[in-house]
């Protein structure tokens, strides 16, 4: 148990153990310096273990985000991320960051750093001014050369990805004279306060963000480049090239609002359409006078939708008569979620889109999907179902076929390209087969929806 409790000692003294230990412990007198304690009022005079001790700093605080970050998320790169073309040549991952409101470009993610490298003329393009750099005695050895002296090091906060996936974070930058095409080594340190997982295979760093998983993409050109700048010795022609933008915050939100949204009519100021801003000034104002020349073909809400008439279409399941009907037992969802369900419901009923029934021979459970706009989407899981019904042979087209359709057009309109606009009748001897469980009781599916 002794040499437990000086092991542990000895890490606290060597700051690995410092976020486990308390600031205000009992017993303490405010002010006084304890053997243990983190902070600044460490003596100076006292002897240090070796210069890598004497020149450690504590790391950075005021990574808020990280309070709230969802390290539960699993970060993984598979089949879904797509490999570039230049993977083949094995280039450097090179992404772009912002810090002191510029966004700087040419910044190498290097694994293989102990430290994070600013260079010096960075440095000064960013506005710095050298009394702000704390004196630094450890030179950087490198894996051939002699050792580099650094001018100092100074603490900036880097933001990395894109509002609103990106991350905030302090880094203590080790600020170096010399010339490289890169302008910021993103070394250990910061790959680890970002908690970010590096691919060179998919040329992306993929983090954890307190809404969900963030990836940046390399840039292939910009490494490429720098790479045969290093090896013909054009480094210093390289790095004379602009590579810092002064950055907006908000900027990024607006490059991404690419409608813009008119009203349909004067007297309802609250129903809008959307239009890219794209289109052509003359071909925009002609759009807009023919939405609202034709605005009775709106329908604003489900009620106002009366659905295909049955002589035209009606939508019948082909279930093999060999199967028997499956009844999935009943699942129980937290209070939130039973809200979510109990509204959807109210307003299917509300508009006849799934009726009320008493009986049942097949039931299904409802399953809540959060969608990309983080709001929640109700769905019946029919799994059961579709085992009983023959696969179709003809499937749908498929996705290029569908986008080589649309050459030679100058307008794409998405008008019933959304949940619910068609509305078919489900045959009404195929309607028990669709009963979803419910608190409130059993439901069928009176419409389908479509769209």
């Amino acid at each position: 148990m002794l040499v437990l409790l000086k092991k542990i000692e000895d890490l606290i003294q060597r700051d690995f153990l410092g976020r486990f230990v308390r600031q205000d412990r009992p017993g303490h007198e405010p002010g006084r310096t304890y053997r243990g304690d983190r902070g600044e009022g460490q003596r100076r005079d006292c002897p240090e273990r070796n210069t890598a001790q004497k020149n450690r700093r504590p790391p950075p605080e005021g990574d808020d985000s990280l309070k709230c970050l969802r390290v539960d998320e699993e970060i993984t790169f598979g089949p879904r991320d797509a490999v570039p073309l230049t993977s083949g040549n094995h280039e450097a991952i090179v992404i772009d960051v912002v810090t002191n409101n510029y966004r700087v470009k040419k910044v190498y993610d290097d694994q293989g750093n102990a430290v994070d490298i600013l260079f010096y003329r960075v440095f000064k393009e960013l506005g710095l001014e050298d009394g702000q750099l704390i004196p630094v005695r450890t030179p950087l050895v490198g894996f051939t050369g002699p050792p580099i002296n650094p001018e100092g090091m100074i603490t900036l906060t880097v933001m990395v990805g894109q509002a609103p996936k990106c991350r905030t974070i302090p880094v203590n930058f080790v600020v170096v004279k010399q010339q490289s095409p890169y302008n910021i080594f993103l070394g250990r340190p910061g790959l680890n306060a970002l908690r970010a997982i590096p691919s060179s295979l998919y040329l992306s760093v993929k983090f954890s963000t307190p809404g969900e998983i963030a990836e940046v993409h390399g840039d292939p050109k910009v490494a490429r480049a720098c790479y045969l700048a290093m090896l013909r010795g054009q480094e210093k022609v390289v790095a004379q090239t602009t590579s810092l933008e002064p950055y907006i915050p908000g900027e990024e939100a607006r490059q991404l609002d690419t409608h813009e949204e008119f009203p349909l009519r004067e007297d309802r100021p609250d129903r809008v359409l959307r239009i890219g801003v794209s289109v052509p000034s003359e071909e925009k104002e002609g759009l807009k006078a023919l939405l609202r020349e034709y605005f009775r073909v709106f329908a604003w809400t489900v009620e106002n939708m009366p659905g295909i008439s049955t002589d035209l279409a009606v939508h019948h399941l082909n279930v093999d008569p060999r199967f028997k009907s499956v009844k999935q037992k009943k699942r129980s969802f937290v209070p939130k979620r039973n809200g979510v369900i109990k509204k959807e419901v109210g307003q299917l009923l509300e508009s006849k889109i799934i009726l009320e029934v008493y009986y049942s021979t097949w039931l299904a459970n409802p399953v809540l999907v959060k969608k990309e706009d983080k709001f929640w989407r109700m769905c019946v899981d029919f799994t059961d179902l579709n085992k009983s019904c023959p696969k179709n042979c003809f499937p749908l087209p498929r996705i290029d076929r569908l986008v080589d359709f649309v050459v030679g057009f100058d307008v794409l309109y998405f008008l019933d390209a959304f949940k619910r606009y068609h509305q078919i009748e489900m045959a009404e001897k195929d309607r028990e087969k669709t009963l979803s469980s419910l608190r409130r009781g059993l439901t069928a599916i009176g419409q389908c929806r479509l769209g």
